[in-house]
């Protein structure tokens, strides 16, 4: 099965967890320490849990076993990005990607524990494979496409691993301090010792 949303709005990452220390109530005495995550995100986290919740619903019940979740997050346009002021032609010179904050780890987590609380996955620890992008936007507004892929089969081991590598008697936790090593464009492995 796959299915995809695209979600309007202004990405924002998962805010890292504080700390701080009060007294309490004016009593003399040692401050006690205290955890808490900023609320920084939660106009974006609010409409993301609701649209994955719809998606859910559409599927029918939470996904329980390995799946494979895009996002491709795209963001708005500084006014230099443009020629003139039109907001019509974008300066050949324009970066495509965003590379300024927030971190894409910090949006997938977000995104991942919506997911979570909109029933769509019974834990985030069940995806397994997902590209993660972070775009300016073109003409699509900001927010976040989500692709959702549930039939990804099984796994299967690429190229650049040899024979000699996926045979277990010469695996390097069978022989320690065995290294293995590639040259890139050569898919055959070199071992030292």
């Amino acid at each position: 099965m796959r299915a995809s949303i695209f979600i309007v709005g202004e990405a924002k990452g998962m805010p890292r967890t504080r700390a701080t220390s009060r007294r309490g109530g004016g009593v003399p005495g040692p401050a006690h320490a205290y955890m808490y995550t900023p609320t920084t995100a939660n106009g974006w986290r609010y409409p993301v849990t609701l649209a994955l919740a719809k998606l859910a619903s559409e599927i029918g019940m939470p996904v329980a076993r390995a799946c494979r979740i895009d996002c491709t997050f795209y963001f708005e346009r500084p006014k230099a990005h443009w020629v003139g002021g039109d907001y019509k032609r974008i300066r050949p010179t324009a970066p495509v990607y965003h590379e300024s904050k927030p971190d894409r780890d910090n949006l997938d987590k977000l995104l991942l524990d919506a997911a979570v609380a909109a029933s769509l996955l019974t834990d985030d620890r069940i995806v397994c494979l997902g590209e993660i992008q972070k775009r300016y936007a073109t003409r699509e507004p900001p927010g976040c496409l989500i692709t959702l892929e549930t039939d990804i089969g099984p796994l299967t081991v690429g190229e650049l691993y040899s024979e000699e590598l996926l045979n277990l008697a010469v695996h390097p936790r069978v022989a320690p301090g065995v290294v293995y090593a590639t040259q890139v464009g050569n898919p055959s492995m070199a071992m030292t010792g």
